[in-house]
């Protein structure tokens, strides 16, 4: 996922993620059958609650993540920005396997 990193005002060498404001949704499940073949399939819809929560900013399109830079460059100065890409990693947790029993 790529992400932005600002520079706090006050503290130079604090950064925080860029977090933006997000509608809350809920995903709702609908068996569908195709008339056609009979076969049910599931229909997911994202439905919006109204409410909003600041979120971190993670875009994994790299044409609206570009837009979303140069929207940023109106507000602060190309120094104050860090471009960075999150990399996420899964984790295994076993430890002391050979303690089982």
């Amino acid at each position: 996922m790529l992400s932005v990193l600002i520079q706090d005002e006050k503290d130079k060498q604090k950064w925080n993620f860029l977090k933006i404001k997000k509608e809350d949704t809920e995903t709702r499940t609908e068996e569908v059958e195709d008339p056609d073949t009979h076969e049910i399939k599931n229909v997911y819809t994202e439905i919006g609650l109204g409410t909003y929560s600041s979120v971190i900013f993670e875009e994994s399109d790299p044409v609206e993540y570009e837009k979303k830079c140069v929207e940023l460059l109106k507000t602060y100065n190309l120094s104050q920005l860090k471009f960075v890409d999150v990399k996420e990693y899964g984790v295994d947790l076993l430890w002391d396997l050979d303690k089982i029993e």
